[in-house]
């Protein structure tokens, strides 16, 4: 009927995108329109039942609106744009990050020796008069002995200090002595530690291997030696204590 199509093409514009209530005007009208239209009832239908089916019609066209408000909103919301009302979503805080921490330092493991740190060992420093008076007062030196020990095997003669280093590194002693701050090799061989407190010292003399034994005392980065091997000789005995047993021998850092 021509007033159906009427009220079709009004309930459209009123569902299309636009404001979300209807001018009463054009409400008005359209009732007035629709009471005042002659109708051909049906003897079997209620007369009142066409004045339902309007609000029905009404009510069915502002419940399609309100969903599509409402599916306009979820989809603002979920792409991120800011909501009904101007307010956007709020952002979760940047997750904080620690800082690395570095890793701890460990201090390196020395090479060993035995009982010993690798490195070279000093000697204390010795008055060149005190050697000679030591020199003079041992009774199992000879007169030879002495000059032998001063100008030869110590070369101190007319110097005022003298010490000894002992190096320990890759399995070799070497022996060196500082006469007044000049220094020389005096002797050098292999070394070996039977125990803690035991040095073995082997060192080649005119083509023959002579082996020293040494008791071995350690304190902390410095040790002391006293030769337990009998000597070859008074002058070889006294140059040993000199040179060996006059410790302690501190580690040089």
């Amino acid at each position: 009927m021509t007033d159906d199509r009427s009220l079709d093409r009004a309930a459209r514009s009123f569902i299309e995108p636009g404001p979300t209530r209807a001018p009463e005007a054009a409400v008005d009208a359209a009732l007035r329109t629709i009471q005042t239209t002659p109708q051909e009832r049906d003897l079997r239908i209620p007369w009142r039942v066409p004045r339902m089916i309007i609000p029905a019609r009404l009510g069915s066209a502002a419940a399609i609106a309100v969903l599509a408000i409402g599916v306009a909103a979820f989809v603002i919301r979920r792409t991120g744009q800011p909501g009904i009302g101007g307010l956007a979503p709020s952002a979760s805080p940047p997750a904080s990050v620690s800082a690395p921490t570095s890793a701890p330092t460990s201090t390196p493991t020395p090479a060993m020796a035995g009982p010993l740190e690798i490195g070279t060992y000093v000697g204390p420093t010795l008055q060149v008069t005190d050697i000679i008076a030591m020199a003079n007062v041992d009774r199992t030196l000879s007169a030879a002995d002495r000059t032998q020990i001063v100008d030869e095997l110590l070369a101190i003669r007319g110097k005022s200090t003298w010490s000894a280093s002992i190096e320990l590194r890759a399995g070799q002693l070497t022996e060196r002595q500082t006469v007044d701050g000049k220094t020389e090799t005096g002797s050098f061989g292999g070394y070996s530690f039977p125990d803690e407190r035991t040095l073995v010292y082997t060192e080649a003399i005119n083509g023959t291997s002579v082996v020293t034994r040494f008791e071995l005392t350690v304190d902390g980065d410095s040790f002391t030696l006293h030769r337990v091997t009998p000597a070859h000789g008074a002058a070889d005995e006294f140059v040993t204590k000199i040179i060996f047993e006059s410790g302690p021998f501190v580690l040089r850092r």
